[in-house]
C-alpha cells in the first residue's frame, strides 16, 4: 500500500514523517506545457474562458499547476472577461500592496503601515498569506543586508493568524513598528 503526500511547504510535515517517505521534487511545468493543459481543461469541462484570461492564469500560477487550477475555477465561475481577469490578478495586487507594507515596515513607519493595512483589508487579503509574504520578503532582505531590523519584524509575525484573522496582522505591524 502506498500513500502519496502533495505539498507545497515540506517544512510542515512531521519528522516522523518524513524519516519514513520518499522525497520527489516535482518541478514547475513549462508555459507552453500549463497553456495547453488549461485549455484541455477548458474544453472538457466547458468552462468559457478566453486565451487571455488562460494567458494571464498561466503568468500569476508561476509554473504551478495547482495554483492555476484553482484560478482557472474561480474564472469560470465568473461571467465577463474583465471580471475573470480582475479575479486571476489578484493575488499580484495583494502581494504589491504587502512588499509596500514591508518597505513601511523597514522605515518603522506606522502612518504608512495603517493606511497599506486598510488597502490590504479593502483587497480582502487572507491574513496567512500576508504574514507569509513579510516573512518571505523580511528573510530575503535579512541575508542581503545583514541588518538587523527585518530580524525583529519576522519576530514579531512569527506566530500564526488562524484564530486573530486580519486583527493578528494589524498587531503584529504595531509591534514590529512601534515595538522593541
Amino acid at each position: 500500500m502506498y500513500f502519496i503526500l502533495c505539498t507545497t511547504e515540506p517544512g510542515k510535515v512531521l519528522k516522523t514523517i518524513k524519516t519514513r517517505c520518499t522525497e520527489i521534487q516535482v518541478e514547475p511545468v513549462e508555459n507552453r506545457d500549463l497553456f495547453s493543459y488549461l485549455s484541455g481543461v477548458c474544453k472538457s469541462e466547458e468552462f468559457n474562458v478566453s486565451k487571455e484570461v488562460l494567458k494571464a492564469i498561466m503568468k500569476a500560477a508561476d509554473g504551478s499547476v495547482r495554483k492555476a487550477l484553482v484560478m482557472l475555477e474561480q474564472a469560470a465561475n465568473l461571467e465577463d472577461e474583465e471580471e475573470q481577469l480582475k479575479a486571476v490578478n489578484k493575488p499580484a495586487e495583494e502581494e504589491a500592496t504587502t512588499i509596500e507594507l514591508c518597505h513601511a515596515l523597514l522605515e518603522r513607519n506606522w502612518k504608512n503601515c495603517s493606511n497599506i493595512l486598510k488597502a490590504l483589508k479593502e483587497q480582502k487579503a487572507e491574513a496567512e498569506s500576508v504574514r507569509y509574504a513579510v516573512l518571505g520578503y523580511m528573510s530575503a532582505v535579512l541575508l542581503n543586508s545583514g541588518k538587523s531590523t527585518p530580524a525583529y519584524v519576522m519576530e514579531c509575525f512569527s506566530e500564526n493568524t488562524y484564530d486573530t484573522k486580519f486583527n493578528g496582522i494589524v498587531l503584529m505591524t504595531y509591534q514590529a513598528c512601534c515595538g522593541e
